[in-house]
C-alpha cells in the first residue's frame, strides 16, 4: 500500500514538472512559518519606487522586507491594501478612519474595482497611475471625491502605494498558471544570488530569505527579508571625496559586479542602489548591490549589446570585444568553468526556460568576447596583485564611455540640484 501511494506521489510530481518546467514553481508559505520577525509598526519605513520595501529593525539589526501577496480576487486584495495601509502606514493620521471606511465602501462595487484595475491602451498606462500623475480624476478610477480637493489630494499617497500592488497583480495574471503567492520579484532576486554564488562574488548582494514579517501582532505578510548592505551610502559622499576614496581592488570589484549585471541583463546599478564597504582606512573596497529585481532584469531580448539606463556603455561592444579595461582573471576562470546543466538545475526554479535560455547565451558571449578582448589587450586579465593606479586613471580616462566607475565620480543628483540653485 505504502509502495502504491509512493509511485502515485511520483506521478504527481512528474505531471507538475511537466506543467511547471521552468520558473514557475510556486512557493509555499507554509514552509517559512518559523522565520517569523515580529516587529511594532514604529519600528518601520516604507520605501515606494517600483516596489513597496517595508524596512525595519529585529534585534538590533536592519532588514528589509518585499510582500509576496496573497493572490486572491481583486476586491479582497484591494480590501486588505486599504487596510495594511490605513492601519499601519496612516495610522497617525487623523483623517486615517474616515478615508479608509470611503476607500472600503467605493472599492467594494465591482464596477469600481473594474476601474482601479483599468488600463489606458492609448499611453499604455494604468489609470491609477495617471491619478497619480494628476491628469485623470479619482472617478476615472472608481473612487467617489464630491469635489473634494482636501480628500482628492490625500488619497493620492495612497493610489500611489496601490498602483505597485496592482501592477503585481496584473502580472501574476499574466503568467500561464498565475500563482497563489505572487513571488514572480522574488524569483528574480534568488536567480540573481544564485549566479553571484556561482561566479564567486556573493559577498556583492546582501543574503536574503523567505519569511514572515508579523506587525502589531496583527497584520502577517509573507515576502522577502533581506539583510542591510552595510558600508557607506556613495550619493551622500561628495564628488570629489568618491574619487579620492577609490582604490584598485575596490575598481576591481565593481568591474566584476559589471560582469554579473550583463549576465542577467541588469540595466539600473547605481550609486543610488548599491553601497560600498570600506577598508580601516575609510577607503572603498567592495559593494554590496541591491534592488535587482528590476523590469529589466533576466530579460528575454536577444540584444547581447545593450546600454545601462542611466547612459552606461554597453559591457560588451558590436566588434565582439569587452568594452572595460580589465578583467579580474578570477572571475573569468569561473566563468571558463560555466557548467550550463548545473547552471540550469541551478535557476529553473525560479526563471522561465526562455530566461534560461538568455542567461546562457550571454555567458556564452562573455566566454566569446574574453578571447577576442585578449587579442586586442594581452594584458586584459589582470591577478588581485596587478590592478594598481594605472589601471584607475585608465578607466576614468573615458575611453570605454561611462563604466560603473566613471558614473561613481559623476556628481549626485543633489550636489547637480546645488550647483543650479547657485548659477541661478
Amino acid at each position: 500500500m505504502i509502495y502504491f501511494l509512493k509511485k502515485i506521489k511520483d506521478l504527481i510530481k512528474y505531471i507538475f514538472q511537466r506543467i511547471f518546467p521552468y520558473g514557475s514553481k510556486p512557493v509555499n508559505p507554509k514552509k517559512y512559518k518559523k522565520c517569523i520577525y515580529k516587529v511594532s509598526d514604529r519600528d518601520l519605513n516604507f520605501h515606494f519606487s517600483d516596489t513597496v520595501v517595508i524596512e525595519f529593525s529585529y534585534m538590533g539589526k536592519k532588514y528589509f522586507f518585499r510582500e509576496c501577496e496573497t493572490h486572491g480576487s481583486r476586491k479582497n486584495y484591494l480590501k486588505n491594501l486599504i487596510c495594511l495601509y490605513f492601519d499601519v502606514f496612516q495610522k497617525s493620521s487623523e483623517y486615517s478612519k474616515s478615508d479608509k471606511e470611503k476607500l472600503l465602501s467605493d472599492l467594494s462595487k465591482t464596477s469600481n474595482i473594474s476601474k482601479f484595475f483599468g488600463f489606458d491602451y492609448n499611453d499604455d498606462a494604468l489609470l491609477c497611475v495617471k491619478f497619480c500623475n494628476g491628469t485623470i480624476d479619482s472617478e476615472k478610477i472608481g473612487i467617489c471625491n464630491n469635489n473634494d480637493i482636501e480628500y482628492t489630494n490625500r488619497i493620492r499617497a495612497f493610489v500611489k502605494y496601490a498602483s505597485i500592488k496592482v501592477k503585481a497583480y496584473l502580472k501574476n495574471d499574466s503568467l500561464v498558471f498565475s500563482r497563489k503567492t505572487q513571488n514572480s520579484d522574488a524569483c528574480k532576486l534568488f536567480a540573481y544570488l544564485e549566479l553571484s554564488d556561482v561566479l564567486d562574488i556573493q559577498d556583492y548582494v546582501p543574503k536574503t530569505q523567505y519569511g514572515f514579517l508579523e506587525i502589531n501582532d496583527k497584520f502577517k505578510l509573507f515576502g522577502t527579508i533581506t539583510e542591510d548592505a552595510g558600508g557607506v551610502i556613495p550619493h551622500e559622499i561628495s564628488k570629489n571625496e568618491r574619487i579620492k576614496k577609490i582604490t584598485p581592488i575596490f575598481q576591481k570589484n565593481l568591474l566584476n559586479l559589471s560582469v554579473l549585471d550583463y549576465i542577467c541583463h541588469i540595466l539600473d546599478h547605481t550609486m543610488y542602489n548599491y553601497n560600498i564597504t570600506v577598508d580601516k582606512y575609510g577607503n572603498f573596497e567592495s559593494i554590496k548591490a541591491f534592488d535587482n529585481t528590476e523590469p529589466s532584469a533576466f530579460s528575454i531580448q536577444n540584444d547581447m549589446v545593450f546600454k545601462g539606463l542611466h547612459g552606461e556603455s554597453p559591457y560588451i561592444i558590436e566588434s565582439g570585444t569587452i568594452n572595460r579595461p580589465h578583467l579580474d582573471i578570477a572571475l573569468a576562470d569561473k566563468i571558463y568553468k560555466i557548467n550550463k546543466y548545473d547552471l540550469q538545475k541551478k535557476l529553473k526554479s525560479f526563471l522561465s526556460k526562455q530566461q534560461i535560455k538568455c542567461v546562457l547565451k550571454r555567458i556564452e558571449f562573455v566566454k566569446n568576447a574574453i578571447p577576442q578582448t585578449l587579442l586586442q589587450k594581452p594584458n586584459f586579465l589582470l591577478k588581485n596583485s596587478e590592478w594598481n593606479q594605472k589601471t584607475i586613471e585608465d578607466e576614468l580616462s573615458g575611453i570605454y564611455g561611462k563604466t560603473y566607475l566613471v558614473k561613481l565620480t559623476e556628481p549626485s543628483w543633489r550636489e547637480r540640484i546645488n550647483a543650479e540653485k547657485k548659477t541661478s
